[in-house]
């Protein structure tokens, strides 16, 4: 599957998305993609530890991938390579295989790698936001 195809899939229909590395700090990237995501009407599940229980953006937070009820669509890192560690473990744990996205500035090459062996889909440096505005509001466009 293409990183337009999941786009289109999951970003253009309201798909389940878990954000690790969530934050409530609204001059954040990923709280401005967030907040974007969400009022598109994508389902988020906000992740990090140190934000367990807290809101963020109407969703409460929780401090893993397993603490989320059913199958995700989409996680999406917003943690750099070196907070990455034991993801690959958290992931195949998972009785699913969500895709993974690496938005910009979390590349991490083995880990994709790995997770590419393990059977998952990996999109790597593009970021959500923007491949939603330009896939799913072209669509809209073209209706």
């Amino acid at each position: 599957m293409t990183t337009n195809d999941l786009v289109d899939r999951v970003l253009c229909n309201r798909g389940k998305v878990a954000v690790i590395g969530a934050s409530d700090k609204v001059n954040r990237p990923v709280y401005d993609v967030m907040s974007y995501l969400k009022s598109a009407g994508v389902r988020l599940y906000p992740i990090n530890p140190r934000l367990k229980e807290k809101e963020i953006l109407g969703e409460k937070c929780v401090s893993s991938l397993a603490d989320i009820d059913g199958p995700l669509d989409i996680v999406s890192l917003f943690i750099s390579a070196r907070f990455q560690e034991g993801l690959r473990d958290e992931l195949n744990a998972l009785p699913y295989k969500p895709a993974v996205w690496f938005q910009p500035g979390t590349k991490n090459s083995s880990l994709e790698a790995s997770l590419r062996e393990d059977g998952f889909e990996v999109v790597s440096d593009n970021c959500m936001k923007v491949a939603h505005l330009r896939r799913c509001t072209a669509q809209k466009q073209i209706v």
